[in-house]
């Protein structure tokens, strides 16, 4: 079994009213299925569960995905069982696969962050100078000034990389 979290950036909240959640279910469940089926072969299966608040009763959507390790296989229909599961590269590619913009890891296994680049953009939580987390979203779901003065250097950086832009 692998437990992955997707989680909605509230700043897109406004944009998409009622239909944040169930445009958030559909991303997660895409990104899972696509990423099963072609690192895989089996149709996969799953719980998903919606939260749509923090544990200080403000709005946080969420979604929590437990995922077996095996299913049907796509061809031939015989139980399959995943190949070498790797947890934190379904993490991870499961996030690449859909909207990066709007889905972040929300979780604080420094593995799937280090995987991830330790970036403030796909990641709640950083991994510091001391190998401390550090939360980069405040309570209002919006990035802090150390996590956005991260970003703009990446940003600088790939710029000066590539002034062209191809």
């Amino acid at each position: 079994m692998y437990g992955l979290q997707f989680v909605w950036r509230p700043s897109l909240s406004p944009v998409l009213g009622g239909q944040l959640y169930k445009l958030l279910f559909r991303a997660a469940r895409l990104a899972l299925k696509e990423t099963i089926e072609s690192e895989q072969g089996f149709d996969p299966a799953g719980l998903m569960v919606l939260h749509t608040w923090n544990q200080q009763l403000e709005a946080h959507a969420h979604v929590h995905a437990v995922v077996p390790g095996g299913g049907p296989a796509l061809v031939g229909g015989q139980w399959k069982q995943a190949i070498a599961p790797d947890e934190i590269n379904h993490a991870c590619n499961a996030l690449r696969v859909c909207c990066v913009a709007a889905l972040r890891y929300g979780g604080a296994n420094q593995d799937i962050i280090a995987k991830l680049g330790n970036s403030p953009e796909l990641c709640d939580y950083v991994i510091d100078a001391n190998d401390q987390l550090k939360l980069t979203v405040g309570n209002d779901g919006e990035l802090l000034p150390f996590a956005k003065s991260i970003i703009e250097k990446l940003h600088c950086e790939i710029r000066k990389q590539n002034p062209n832009g191809g």
